[in-house]
């Protein structure tokens, strides 16, 4: 936001100060502050002290003490007080979105009409893949900004140097303003002594709008408090004065955040440490099904410098969670479909069906629409659906990994062992985990342990290893496949219906099943179609 500057002198009078302070305002060279949802376009100064630039003109060598001026630092607030004073008369403050459309107004109708694709994109410039994890860390971004409880919280696990900082700081980033009002706040070692802190000061204000990100850290007694914090806007603390006696009292904040946490493990053994984080959502890296040769060359594409976004997609990131509503309808036509594919591999997937709907209305949310319609439900199914099927089976990331070295032949204890590369007892334990889950058959022959994938281990094992997708007539949309060779003439009978109509993306969908994005990827790439952005969604104009 530079341009041709103006100057404009003010000066500070005092009797106290013996030397000719200036302020000059720059008009032409101005930066944003975002405060909510209202952003301040504040100019850049110079401060001059008898002419020469500097940063503190208030020294000891130029104030006159006597008997009105016999503090320094008292002088030195008034200074700036005065300071800010003729920065305010400088400053426009306008609508956050407003400014946004005015001065960026072709990349915010980029971001309005693909706006999960938008924040995707804008993820690979520093980190490529793991878009699971990249989801959900917009959607609990997201969360600390959506009207009620519980919010979100993401646990994002996998082993050391596995890239999990890096996915998500891939998204965290784009809400991180130097000026400390982005939405994200940073903690590296969060206590509760700290939560507390956090929570109570000035009213809660630090955490309001904010996601928590905890870096590679896990206190377990912090984290406890933190869920209740989530998922029920109280916390306990733990110095309150009862009375007479110190106890302990439970305090409440209107505006509780959302949290980012990273672990390379965690003790699910430990009951108590299961039972909190089964309020997080949580998820694994993935390394077998990750392009590697791609993480390789764009870490080879990192400059030395700490990775920065540039502030217009900041601020087009910031003024997004602003826009995007904060109260979305979920009818529950949908819900009911959505319990239809959890029960199928848990019948008592109560939380995670929960957590679940609030991610729907996040993810419809983001999308910018006030109701989870049918595009919000596919996109949800194409791109988180795997995730929450596996959580209601129950997997860890351990257990996943002992799944995909069975076979669907019987195999002894020791051969499973040799090939996950732990010792017997180790295995065996992660086995009989799986075969308690219903996972894999056990057989006993003597002494000896025989096992096999079964044939819901393989239906979840294909799940995970090849997504979600829906069987024929569950979506309440015909399925079916069109074969490779029959796809040209498929096309083109389709294309002869379409040509010359507009259609809503959620009606093509509802027309064509699954295979309305092929269609809409095969006239793309003829420019036979053109997207627009209306009011009331996404539309496809066909030519």
């Amino acid at each position: 936001m530079r341009g041709c500057s103006s100057l404009r002198y003010h000066r500070y009078d005092s009797e106290c100060v013996d030397a000719d302070v200036t302020v000059e305002i720059v008009e032409g060279d101005t930066y944003a502050v975002i405060e909510d949802d209202v952003v301040k376009i504040v100019p850049s100064y110079r401060i001059r002290r008898d002419g020469k630039e500097t940063t503190e003109p208030i020294t000891e060598s130029v104030f006159k003490r006597g008997r009105d001026c016999t503090s320094l630092k008292r002088e030195r607030a008034k200074f700036r007080e005065w300071l800010n004073q003729v920065l305010a008369e400088h400053t426009v403050e306008k609508p956050l979105q407003e400014w946004v459309m005015d001065n960026f107004p072709q990349q915010w109708e980029e971001l309005k009409r693909d706006p999960i694709g938008w924040f995707l994109r804008q993820s690979e410039r520093w980190h490529v893949g793991d878009d699971e994890v990249k989801l959900l860390t917009l959607i609990a971004v997201k969360s600390a900004f959506y009207e009620g409880l519980p919010k979100v919280g993401v646990l994002v696990l996998g082993s050391s140097g596995a890239g999990k900082s890096s996915a998500v700081k891939s998204i965290l980033n784009m809400f991180s303003l130097k000026e400390g009002q982005g939405a994200v706040l940073w903690v590296s070692n969060l206590t509760k002594k700290a939560l507390g802190y956090l929570a109570f000061s000035d009213g809660g204000k630090l955490l309001r709008n904010r996601c928590l990100f905890i870096v590679e850290t896990i206190d377990v007694e912090a984290f406890k408090e933190l869920s209740l914090l989530m998922t029920e806007g109280r916390l306990a603390n733990l110095t309150a004065k009862l009375g007479d006696e110190v106890g302990s009292a439970y305090g409440s904040i209107e505006d509780p955040p959302s949290v980012v946490s990273t672990a390379v493990n965690i003790d699910y053994s430990n009951d108590q440490v299961t039972q909190i984080m089964s309020r997080f959502l949580t998820i694994a890296i993935d390394l077998e099904s990750r392009n590697a040769e791609a993480i390789y060359e764009k870490i080879a594409e990192r400059d030395d410098v700490a990775f920065e976004y540039d502030p217009m997609t900041k601020y087009l990131a910031i003024a997004w969670l602003h826009y995007t509503p904060k109260r979305v309808t979920l009818p529950k036509e949908i819900a009911m479909r959505f319990k239809n594919v959890l029960t199928e591999y848990n019948q008592y997937a109560f939380r995670v069906y929960e957590q679940g709907l609030k991610v729907l209305k996040i993810f419809a949310s983001l999308l910018g629409k006030e109701t989870v319609d049918e595009e919000v439900y596919r996109l949800f199914s194409e791109k988180l659906m795997r995730y929450f099927v596996v959580s209601a089976v129950g997997l860890t990331s351990i257990e996943l990994k002992a799944l995909q070295s069975t076979t669907t032949e019987w195999e002894e204890t020791k051969v499973i062992a040799m090939r996950l590369k732990v010792d017997t007892e180790t295995a065996r334990a992660w086995l009989y985990n799986l075969a308690r889950k219903g996972l894999i058959d056990l057989e006993k022959e003597g002494n000896r342990n025989k096992w096999r994938r079964n044939d819901f281990g393989q239906k979840v094992l294909d799940l995970i290893i090849n997504g979600y997708k829906p069987e024929d007539g569950q979506d309440g949309r015909p399925g079916g496949h069109v074969d490779e060779d029959d796809k040209k003439s498929y096309m083109t009978v389709y294309m002869d219906y379409l040509r010359g109509r507009t259609f809503a993306v959620s009606d093509l969908y509802d027309l064509m099943g699954d295979e309305a994005e092929s269609l809409i990827k095969w006239a793309e790439r003829r420019n036979l179609v053109t997207r627009l952005a209306r009011e009331d969604g996404l539309y496809l104009e066909f030519r």
